[in-house]
């Protein structure tokens, strides 16, 4: 079903808002037009049929908590993997399943690559903090890798992301369930001394220090809103002449894992050193609090609070909660033998935890369900 068919079906379902773009979504729609096509984060170092089969195995969790679901919403099609795995998965339980993304061009990169594979879902062009369906009418809806880049992109990022979380629960159906995955911020806090081993890892870093959120990619008046916001949180020190530096570990995770993404990339021809356009260099995976004030970069058990309580004060009244029913990080080990090729790390305090175990913690991704209920009166 293409674009147009899938918003008259939405129309004829009493939706609203569909496609329309928001104030303040302007900029980023039109940077993700000029930058779509990329999948998100675990997909960066496989290639499309791995990343397929590990989004089918990621998607079987949906039938644990719901064994044929009427319908899903996968917010943000990336390079398209997670809509191959539940087209897979699902159309042959005759499941209405919906890629939404604020990008077109996403849509339809992703839109050409399923009809080449005989597959097809529902498109819709528009943002996650818009509401798309009818009240209490989806099974399922997805988010992930997403969280992050509404934070990172819209110029206010945090009132951007309790939007996102407010959309959710209305639309989700009586026992309905909202997957959510997003980069988990390591539980060691304390500083560490990087040391950068390769010539690959130096010349990225001296590149990272440079250009990290600072939109040198957007139009003048674009970079001028998102880098006064994020100028002097996100600076990093100058390389040593040692080719070291020492920052908070959770600032080193950030690096590491841009450094994977450009790594990725670079092999693959296309980005170079010096790339300022480079669509992940403006993103932040580990955002702060959105219900509070600072910077601060927000802890897994503080984001699922979060959540429940933004959920909780867009559901006042009509009788329903969320509650958080899977509380797990995944980590992945290939991707943490790559780094200690061209990293070292060395806590600044002593500790017990190695260099292994922090490149691990670098890689932790939340894994989190949440589940539409009815509130329980004599709980009250």
């Amino acid at each position: 079903m293409g674009v147009d068919i899938a918003n008259k079906f939405l129309k004829n379902m009493g939706s609203t808002n569909t496609g329309n773009t928001k104030i303040g979504e302007t900029f980023p729609k039109e940077y993700l037009d000029k930058t779509s096509g990329k999948g998100c984060y675990e997909e960066a170092h496989l290639d499309p049929l791995e990343a397929v089969a590990v989004a089918e195995q990621k998607m079987q969790l949906i039938r644990k908590f719901i064994r044929t679901p009427k319908s899903i919403v996968s917010v943000g099609v990336g390079s398209g993997a997670e809509l191959i795995a539940l087209a897979k998965q699902f159309k042959p339980l005759h499941t209405q399943i919906y890629g939404l993304d604020l990008s077109k061009n996403a849509i339809d990169n992703v839109a050409e690559m399923m009809k080449t594979q005989g597959l097809e879902v529902n498109f819709i062009v528009g943002s996650a903090t818009n509401v798309h369906f009818q009240k209490n009418s989806i099974d399922v809806i997805i988010e992930s890798s997403l969280l992050h880049e509404i934070y990172s992109y819209m110029p206010s990022g945090k009132n951007s992301w309790i939007e996102a979380i407010s959309a959710v629960p209305g639309q989700l159906a009586d026992n309905g369930i909202f997957i959510l995955r997003d980069f988990s911020l390591p539980e060691y806090k304390g500083n560490v001394e990087i040391n950068f081993i390769s010539d690959f890892s130096i010349k990225f870093y001296n590149y990272f220090q440079k250009y990290y959120r600072l939109f040198k990619g957007w139009d003048v008046k674009q970079n001028n809103v998102m880098s006064n916001l994020e100028l002097e949180y996100n600076s990093y020190p100058l390389l040593s002449a040692s080719n070291s530096i020492s920052i908070a570990f959770p600032k080193a995770a950030e690096l590491i894992l841009h450094f994977k993404n450009f790594y990725h990339d670079y092999k693959n021809n296309s980005v170079t050193f010096d790339d300022f356009k480079w669509k992940e260099i403006n993103e932040t995976y580990f955002i702060p609090n959105p219900l509070k004030s600072g910077f601060s970069p927000i802890a897994k058990n503080e984001y699922i609070q979060a959540v429940l309580k933004t959920a909780k004060n867009a559901m006042q009244g009509i009788g329903y909660e969320l509650i958080c029913i899977q509380d797990k990080t995944s980590t992945n080990k290939k991707m943490a033998e790559l780094f200690k090729y061209h990293f070292k790390l060395n806590p600044a305090s002593k500790t017990v935890i190695d260099e292994q175990d922090l490149f691990l913690e670098t890689t932790g991704k939340m894994e989190l369900v949440f589940k539409k209920v009815k509130i329980d009166k004599n709980k009250e």
